[in-house]
């Protein structure tokens, strides 16, 4: 039999499922180093045992050990897990398995594990350069395309281009799935607007790489201008003139300093045996320039409200403001 290093996640083949226990209930090596059976797991019996080795570091730990073996066999459909259930995985892909669950564990959000996420209906790279997008966020793009069909949709003629500017795009999440939905409802003729102009900008250089390669993936590269600066800066300079913008959306960083302070203070009990549902670890994982929105946590919230342009925001406890008006004639 073949030996397959583990990081002791998983039992011996043929033993009891406490890691590295002996028959003799002792540990006989600090890091003892399994042995798989010929075949290696099941792919039934290996959702069972990570399920249960991720329930304390999860909050949804089944669901997790189904999306890393998913990743692992290069698939993507649940469905395929139970069509596949006696199918054996090979020691090399079990050590991927393993080494996948052991970073779950410390507290590393899946989605960086993978190095994707799914939003809206569709995959966007994601790494630790870039804020991992959360649910409430399809919430801001519902809004933002319910405002522009209502103030422009509904006016015909109105606008001959309507600019819509992402700020602190991040992963590009929000404008690439604007400009993917709102090419959707033209072709639908729901939207009479005669064209859109997308821009975003971030003072993270990988981040604006980073959401490059995600419009370039999802075919939207040359619709969107991507502009590397801090906030509002970028468009008194940008190709040379200002831009009018109509509408503003943005998940921009609102928690207070001081609550990552204590997140990230040496005193917090992070080790890698701890219930990871007891803290707000994700955080520890994520960009901090992409969290920290100041003493109050509405520094870049308020940089947005006195712009005077229409804006969707996405703030504190994932709460959606609304700051809109009718888009002005032009």
């Amino acid at each position: 039999m073949k030996s397959v290093d583990s990081g002791s996640l998983l039992p011996r083949r043929g033993e009891g499922e406490d890691e590295g226990v002996s028959s003799r209930g002792h540990s006989p090596h600090p890091n003892p180093r399994p042995r798989w059976g010929e075949g290696g797991y099941g792919i039934s019996e290996l959702l069972t045992l990570l399920t249960k080795h991720l329930t304390s570091y999860s909050d949804a730990p089944h669901l997790d050990a189904e999306r890393i073996v998913l990743h692992v066999l290069k698939k993507r459909e649940p469905a395929y897990l139970l069509a596949h259930a006696t199918d054996k995985l090979s020691d090399q892909q079990i050590q991927e398995v393993t080494a996948m669950a052991n970073r779950r564990k410390t507290g590393m959000p899946l989605a960086y594990i993978l190095g994707e996420v799914d939003f809206f209906g569709r995959t966007f790279i994601v790494t630790p350069d870039v804020l991992i997008p959360r649910p409430d966020t399809e919430t801001l793009i519902e809004k933002a395309i319910e405002y522009i069909i209502r103030h422009a949709g509904l006016r015909p003629g109105i606008h001959e281009e309507i600019t819509i500017a992402d700020i602190c795009t991040g992963s590009g999440i929000i404008v690439i799935t604007l400009a993917l939905e709102l090419e959707k409802l033209m072709q639908l003729k729901a939207n009479e607007a005669k064209s859109y102009r997308f821009i975003a900008t971030d003072i993270s250089p990988a981040a604006i790489a980073i959401a490059k390669q995600n419009a370039q993936n999802h075919g939207v590269a040359d619709t969107i201008e991507f502009i590397e600066g801090d906030m509002l800066d970028p468009f008194d300079f940008a190709q040379g003139k200002p831009h009018k913008i109509d509408l503003i959306v943005s998940n921009p960083p609102y928690i207070q300093t001081s609550e990552l302070d204590a997140i990230y203070s040496p005193q917090q009990p992070y080790l890698p045996h701890f219930n990871a549902k007891r803290w707000n670890v994700g955080l520890l994982f994520e960009p901090r320039i992409a969290l920290d929105g100041g003493p109050d946590g509405q520094k870049f919230v308020n940089q947005i409200k006195t712009s005077g342009i229409p804006a969707i925001i996405e703030t504190t406890g994932g709460a959606i403001i609304t700051l809109v008006q009718p888009l002005p004639l032009k």
